[in-house]
């Protein structure tokens, strides 16, 4: 279990601030276009919704490719 935590982290290390400079180039302009031009009612579904589908694209570009087995 040691072993995977230490694992997880050092790949968290290494990736950080690709990790941070990714959400803030998504988000800093979201967030900018979303209270400047959105309506009100619609501003947390907006948010909500990029900050579903954020996470899902950052994991497939870092995920590991699947082999075909041979």
């Amino acid at each position: 279990m040691s072993e995977h935590f230490a694992a997880g982290m050092a790949k968290y290390k290494a990736n950080m601030f690709n990790d941070i400079a990714a959400g803030l180039a998504v988000f800093l302009p979201l967030g900018i276009l979303n209270f400047r031009f959105v309506p009100l009612v619609w501003r947390s579904p907006v948010l909500a919704c990029t900050s579903v589908i954020f996470p899902v694209i950052v994991s497939m570009q870092r995920g590991s490719s699947v082999s075909d087995g041979s």
